[in-house]
């Protein structure tokens, strides 16, 4: 498509497949452009611009998807604001994302779990239908708050309400049918009996907990459900209890947003929390999620690792395995290092790990090199090692046989994941025994 000294909108469009000397899928000069929900890719340029060139004009690029194109996405000297978009490479730009779409076929459509799937923002959307005749804006990820999505078509999940009972069982089993084992085990809770009922994750009524809740799927039969190891006790439709026990605290100090824990059996329960409430919960990751409605950034602490929200955008955390070496620091030995190896669940790669993201405290942050992945603790999952400097740490550090270290950083592959974790070691003063 070429544009020239015009002013044009574009909507619900994908240009695949197409090849230009300069701005394979579209090239713009001296245009005044809007484009709103298209995908550009499989284009090719000889120059530059595989997606779109610009030259001259004022150019907007929202909810849009440019991936997989030849050449830089988007090239040229034109002015581009491109905002809520899935940018190969990236681009700067609020909402903006750096992830494999998951094209589901050639045209262009997302599978499920693409991270373009109620990513976009709503309040530029001013058509009513998608490329495919579809609601233009659906609830894509089944977590109750409808977004839209990037790129020219709008994820639709099948509704698998088999029984005509009105609910959909796809949507029932991810928010609120949660693992059997709340967390595997150790603490949380056990569902011993769904019986006909449905059980949940609220948001607490008591800021330091988790309320556990049921509600009726057509009968009348109690779920039997115990929590922290203490005796089973009912829950009838509509009832609730407010859980204490768990190791992670999550405090929301500013906006609003949706916090979706993930068992180990794969299943997931939701729950929303205001500022100024807590929740405490020992899930392996958690997924942070914004609502574009909020005014402001989410800013949220969990288990003191503080995270921050723009309106619209999401962000998963995962507990690490972190070993501190030496188990015992002694304040004297300067000029040396404290190493630290880093052991993230399985299905995550530890090589993803951002080094210059990792600190220490949030206050001290890990040397860039040397670095090194190994299986350090010989039990066949990888570990990043990484240093820092012991003169920089120890001002931090209590004297005492059990301090905790805590250590977090960030992934850098689109997956918009944080992790954290700490150890505990000893640590001595000058002149004391080891």
């Amino acid at each position: 498509m070429y544009n020239g000294y015009s002013y044009q909108t574009v909507n619900n469009c994908t240009f695949i497949s197409n090849k230009a000397y300069f701005g394979g899928g579209m090239y713009n000069n001296n245009t005044s452009l809007t484009v709103t929900n298209c995908t550009f890719t499989s284009n090719r340029t000889s120059d530059s611009g595989g997606g779109m060139c610009n030259e001259g004009g004022s150019i907007t690029v929202t909810n849009c998807i440019l991936w997989g194109d030849e050449q830089d996405e988007i090239a040229g000297s034109g002015s581009a604001t491109i905002t809520y978009s899935d940018v190969q490479g990236s681009w700067p730009g609020a909402g903006n994302i750096n992830a494999d779409p998951m094209f589901a076929d050639s045209a262009g459509r997302l599978s499920p779990g693409s991270l373009c799937i109620d990513a976009g923002d709503t309040s530029v959307v001013v058509v009513t239908i998608d490329l495919d005749g579809n609601p233009r804006i659906v609830d894509g990820d089944h977590d109750d708050f409808a977004v839209v999505d990037m790129g020219a078509y709008e994820h639709v999940p099948p509704d698998t309400d088999a029984d005509d009972d009105g609910i959909d069982d796809a949507v029932d089993t991810k928010l609120y049918e949660y693992s059997n084992d709340f967390d595997d085990g150790t603490t949380g809770g056990t569902i011993l009996d769904r019986a006909d009922q449905i059980v949940f994750v609220l948001d607490a009524l008591d800021p330091l907990g988790v309320k556990i809740g049921a509600s009726t799927s057509g009968g009348a039969e109690s779920a039997l459900v115990s929590v922290c190891g203490e005796a089973a006790f009912e829950l009838d439709s509509g009832d609730a209890v407010v859980v204490t026990c768990g190791s992670v605290e999550i405090t929301v100090v500013q906006g609003m947003v949706e916090i979706v824990f993930f068992a180990a059996d794969g299943t997931e329960a939701k729950t929303s929390l205001n500022a100024g409430n807590s929740i405490e919960f020992e899930p392996e990751t958690l997924f942070f999620i914004a609502p574009a409605t909020n005014t402001e950034d989410v800013v949220i602490l969990v288990g003191g690792i503080e995270i921050v929200l723009a309106p619209g955008k999401t962000k998963r955390y995962v507990r690490a395995s972190i070993d501190i070496e030496p188990d015992t620091l002694n304040l004297t030995n300067k000029n040396k290092w404290i190493t630290c190896y880093i052991e993230l669940p399985q299905g995550f790669d530890v090589g993803n790990i951002d080094v210059r993201t990792v600190m220490l405290y949030e206050q001290v942050r890990a040397e860039l090199h040397p670095t090194e992945v190994g299986d350090y603790d010989s039990d066949g999952e990888a570990d990043l090692m990484v240093k820092f400097k012991q003169e920089a740490v120890q001002d931090l550090l209590d004297v005492g046989d059990a301090v905790q270290i805590s250590v977090a950083g960030e992934l850098n592959d689109g997956t918009f994941i944080v992790f954290e974790g700490s150890d505990t070691i000893r640590v001595i003063e000058p002149g004391q025994n080891k």
